[in-house]
């Protein structure tokens, strides 16, 4: 009976190593992997992740599986569910139970084999070398690192899944640049990772990266953690109920900033608010005052934001990736929340800013961190508004006595900065009776996102 199981497992490895040869014969590019299931880090999810996001059916490679002789059924049926949620453009995978045997007859030179930590892998690394065959580290492993236009970020927490899926539905429908979507969620208890990439793969999109924190840390650092990520020239960030406008308002944008050379800018959105089942637009818009904008005045925009306080909403703007790390890495540890507030500290450092003066995304309003009546929220923000004003002071001492004095509510009120402030608001009134924020707003956008009827108001 002994002889018999070591005969059956011979012709096995046998059988095995001829496919693997075969493979090789026709051109394709081979990496073997020993998963490590009982590990905590999972890196066996890394990997099969980044081997899906590289190739296709249509490539010549295979991922082979070397498995444990324990039980895998959990681990290779969720890769499975991966594979299958893909259809006909999976790649090809093929996994057999390790055995020195079988990895000796298998591997060649011009192979590659991805080491994890565990004693297994390293030992398999050494077989590899004396074979002659590449070694890849399982960390952050990626066979090739491709670069994107953009990197838009995804920030959930407690998401609402009709809301989040309408968003990821606009992101994919992009058209005329690449890009790639980090989906960052920051300690949610039941956020269910499987579901959001079984979603992204069954759309035939595979440049993803899903984070998830174990606890709640806020959405500076929620952001943070994606920007770190990223591999884009331009990072776009988004909330679940923040729609691009069209399928070709992310092209529209970057190109509108290449030309113009800006490193952030912000385009028009369009705002709405949900009413049981249907979508209300609202004739709004943050900045709330647009000549300024218009006429792309470096002072007068410098003055709407830092002494009006006029400022464009965060979900509008469009910002150089590098740019965007530099400032966000300067506030970490001091702001929790209002990590749109990068923005104004540029705008302080004379970097020009830009305005697309078109339809750039739909805005859910009265809702959310800034839009919703939370007072909890509304001082939460306020200290971090604080914050940033601060530190705008201690950069520049010329403008240190105006953010005391937005930061001490104002006082006294008959300084200068207040009657600009007056002035400013007084003209923004005049123009909003005459004039509406609605630029050629085309209802059918938001319908085919969120299948609902939808009307102005």
């Amino acid at each position: 009976m002994m002889r018999e199981k070591m005969e059956q497992n011979e012709i096995q490895i046998d059988a095995a190593a001829r496919q693997i040869a075969q493979l090789r014969t026709q051109g394709c590019r081979l990496y073997y992997f020993v998963p490590d299931f009982t590990s905590d880090e999972g890196l066996w999810r890394g990997v099969f992740h980044s081997y899906l996001r590289a190739y296709s059916v249509a490539d010549q490679a295979a991922l082979i599986l070397m498995l444990p002789e324990a039980d895998a059924s959990a681990e290779l049926g969720e890769m499975l569910e991966l594979l299958a949620a893909l259809g006909e453009d999976a790649p090809l995978v093929l996994a057999h139970t390790y055995s020195d045997d079988f990895f000796v007859a298998a591997v060649r030179r011009g192979d590659s084999f991805i080491v994890a930590q565990e004693a297994l892998s390293a030992h398999c690394a050494d077989i590899a070398a004396r074979a002659g065959a590449e070694i890849s580290s399982g960390q952050d492993w990626m066979p090739y690192q491709r670069e994107y236009d953009v990197s838009v970020c995804v920030a959930t927490y407690h998401p609402d899944d009709e809301m989040l899926f309408a968003t990821l539905t606009s992101i994919v429908q992009q058209r005329g640049c690449s890009f790639e979507i980090l989906v960052g969620d920051d300690g949610s208890e039941h956020f269910d990772v499987k579901r959001v990439e079984l979603w992204l793969l069954q759309h035939q999109f595979k440049d993803y990266t899903i984070l998830h924190s174990a606890e709640n840390r806020g959405t500076v650092l929620n952001y943070m953690n994606m920007y770190v990520h990223a591999c884009g020239h331009y990072i776009k960030n988004l909330s679940p109920g923040d729609f691009f406008y069209s399928n070709h308002a992310l092209t529209d944008m970057m190109q509108f900033m290449k030309q113009n050379g800006y490193q952030f800018a912000f385009g028009r959105s369009c705002n709405y608010r949900k009413e049981k089942n249907q979508y209300i637009i609202v004739d709004r818009m943050n900045p709330h005052h647009l000549r300024p904008y218009r006429e792309g005045a470096v002072s007068a925009i410098k003055e709407a934001y830092l002494v009006c306080q006029d400022y464009a909403v965060g979900a509008a703007f469009l910002v150089d990736r590098e740019l965007m790390i530099s400032y966000t890495r300067d506030i970490v540890g001091h702001v929790t929340y209002m990590e749109d507030g990068v923005h104004i500290m540029m705008v302080a450092d004379d970097i020009p800013l830009g305005f697309w003066n078109h339809n750039f995304i739909w805005y859910e309003c009265e809702t959310g961190i800034s839009g919703g009546p939370s007072q909890e929220w509304i001082e939460r923000l306020g200290r971090d508004h604080c914050t940033v004003l601060m530190m705008i002071a201690q950069r520049h001492p010329e403008l240190r006595e105006l953010c005391t004095w937005h930061v001490g509510g104002r006082k006294p009120s008959d300084v200068p900065y207040m009657k600009i402030m007056e002035e400013y608001y007084a003209e923004m009134r005049r123009v909003r009776e005459t004039t509406s924020y609605l630029q050629s707003v085309d209802l059918n956008e938001l319908k085919k996102l969120v299948h609902a009827d939808v009307s102005f108001r």
